[in-house]
């Protein structure tokens, strides 16, 4: 089995379930969350050292949808006016992007912190170096 595409999901102990049955998993879409825990909109939605630890015996994985791992920010572009804060959240997901790259080497894409916006995070590989694209799907 390839790819999964769950309609929601209770603990993250569900998905680490999950995880284990299928390994080979290159695409894994785990819907939303289903407990009801609140989500803070200005930070990560995701305690990202416990994804970390579900997803690292998923070494064909590609492709996350469910889980936003990055901070949410107004602007992707570092050379115009940001406040400090924008700043720390950029370089916050410069640093998440380069953790993913290293943890999952062929993951690729996850979600965009704007929930139906019709964009997603693209992880670019530059050598030793990592960064992220945000880039627009056809929805």
């Amino acid at each position: 089995m390839k790819r999964v595409e769950l309609s929601g999901w209770n603990e993250v102990e569900d998905v680490r379930r999950l995880v284990t049955c299928v390994p080979k998993l290159v695409w894994l879409d785990v819907g939303k969350r289903t407990n009801g825990a609140p989500v803070a909109t200005s930070s990560a939605s995701a305690n990202l050292a416990e994804w970390l630890t579900v997803l690292s015996p998923l070494a064909e994985l590609t492709t996350l949808h469910g889980v936003r791992l990055l901070y949410e920010v107004s602007a992707t572009d570092t050379t115009s006016a940001v406040s400090l804060s924008e700043r720390s959240r950029l370089r916050k997901n410069g640093e998440i992007a380069s953790t993913l790259v290293w943890k999952s080497a062929k993951l690729r894409r996850v979600d965009h912190w704007e929930e139906g916006a019709g964009k997603v995070v693209v992880l670019v590989r530059d050598g030793e170096k990592a960064r992220y694209e945000v880039r627009t799907v056809k929805v």
